[in-house]
């Protein structure tokens, strides 16, 4: 009868050290989501009590021009920022792998913008990004090049949003380093002796002995993209700049829910954004599991 009692204790030790986490997960994201949901279905406002509307916002979303503007901007913005970011980071992961001289002020110099906080980031970007007195233009201008108006032209605001966001590309670049420390050495060693070269050893075996890790980083990057809220917002407002070219899904829903107070459309435009992440990241995974988990699909998570 005392082992009963033992992993009755032991059972309750446990949950009272996870208590802190559940209550959180409750309060701050299961707890919003749901309402969030139920908000879907509604007139929601914050003025007037909310009424049931069955799939009106949804049918909104159809006819809805900015809305389809702002999701092909979103999801382009998110694409192209987790493709280069990925691409980045391997690349300078691969160069701190060769433990080159200053590596650890390097990785220091690499994570320092992910600790920057987020509005210090925008405003920090708005001056280097000026196109009358920024740092960048004026370099360009020692070459001879006529910057861009980045944040003010049409044109180059979503250029200036990706590379605000490979910034901070630091994280992906500490997991790849470390993902590649787990590359056996003997592996290069024996194509080495085969006849391989440099870069046919990170392409044929280093690359994709970190499969799995490379499609994680890809997912989490694009996961961020669609996310994306506060740079954008500092960077170029509420409206998301000239002509809105930098309004992207999150600022939208910011604007449905706390400018105009329709808190049921945002809520309907918020879980079709989650929808969408869910199918794109979905649609990745199963192009990468041949790739990332062997010549057998049936054999990946």
């Amino acid at each position: 009868m005392t082992a009963p009692r033992h992993g009755t204790r032991a059972t309750g030790v446990g949950l009272a050290f996870c208590a802190p986490w559940l209550l959180g997960f409750v309060l701050f994201i299961a707890g919003p989501a749901i309402t969030s949901l139920w908000a879907s279905f509604t007139d929601a406002s914050m003025v007037e009590p909310a009424r049931q509307v069955g799939g009106a916002n949804y049918a909104r979303l159809i006819s809805d021009t900015l809305f389809w503007r702002t999701l092909a901007q979103t999801t382009a913005y998110a694409l192209v920022l987790s493709g280069l970011g990925t691409g980045g980071a391997l690349a300078l992961a691969l160069l701190l792998r060769r433990r080159p001289r200053g590596a650890g002020v390097a990785r220091l110099l690499i994570l320092l913008p992910a600790a920057v906080p987020t509005a210090a980031c925008g405003v920090l970007w708005i001056w280097l990004l000026s196109a009358d007195y920024g740092p960048v233009n004026s370099l360009l201008s020692r070459f001879g090049v006529r910057g861009p108006g980045w944040l003010v032209s049409p044109a180059w605001v979503p250029v200036s949003l990706v590379l605000v966001g490979l910034w901070t590309i630091g994280p992906s670049v500490i997991i790849l380093e470390a993902a590649l420390g787990r590359v056996p050495r003997s592996l290069e060693e024996a194509a080495s002796l085969d006849g391989a070269g440099r870069t046919a050893r990170v392409w044929r075996i280093v690359v994709p002995a970190i499969a799995p890790v490379l499609l994680f980083v890809l997912v989490m990057a694009m996961i961020v993209g669609f996310q994306a809220f506060a740079v954008p917002f500092v960077l170029l407002g509420a409206e998301g700049g000239p002509e809105r070219s930098g309004l992207l899904l999150a600022g939208y829903i910011y604007q449905t829910a706390f400018a105009r107070l329709d808190l049921g459309y945002a809520s309907a435009i918020a879980w079709v954004q989650l929808l969408v992440v869910l199918a794109l990241s979905l649609v990745l995974c199963r192009l990468s599991r041949r790739t990332a988990f062997g010549a057998d699909p049936e054999g990946a998570p």
